[in-house]
């Protein structure tokens, strides 16, 4: 097993609107979702299960990075194993392995905050504060405190 190094969900996760991250590079992605044509299917005999989610998978905004890095193939696989870990009496190791690849896809909130993506919405993500003079001089911090009724 591997030691030491970053992993997935090693560490608290980036918080977007935090001080340090406001200063990085996050990347948004359209909440409209991936707009492109829906490439064809890479892997032999598609279902029509496979058919619908292969559909749904192709308008999400993380396919916007899929269609970018041409991985038609790893988003064909987890269809395939999508559809198979809703049948009943699917292994749990099948349902291991799809948390791994909605992982490796960006499909989870913990994935897309490793890798500084976010989704737009309609609340604006807060703007980095900016160093203002401070409101109270040497050690007198309660001054800067109004207490009602004194």
């Amino acid at each position: 097993m591997a030691s030491g190094g970053a992993r997935l969900n090693s560490g608290p996760a980036p918080d977007p609107s935090s001080y340090s991250s406001l200063k990085k590079d996050w990347d948004t992605l359209p909440a409209s979702g991936f707009a492109g044509e829906i490439p064809s299917w890479p892997l032999p005999d598609q279902s029509g299960r496979e058919s619908e989610l292969w559909d749904i998978y192709w308008r999400k905004p993380q396919a916007i990075i899929w269609d970018r890095n041409n991985q038609q193939l790893e988003v064909a696989l987890h269809v395939r194993r999508i559809s198979e870990v809703e049948l009943p009496d699917s292994p749990t190791a099948l349902g291991t392995l799809v948390r791994q690849q909605m992982d490796a896809l960006l499909l989870t909130i913990p994935a897309m905050n490793a890798a500084h993506i976010l989704i737009s919405s309609s609340t604006p993500v807060a703007q980095a504060p900016t160093k203002g003079a401070r409101k109270t001089k040497g050690d007198n911090w309660l001054s800067a405190v109004s207490v009602e009724g004194a």
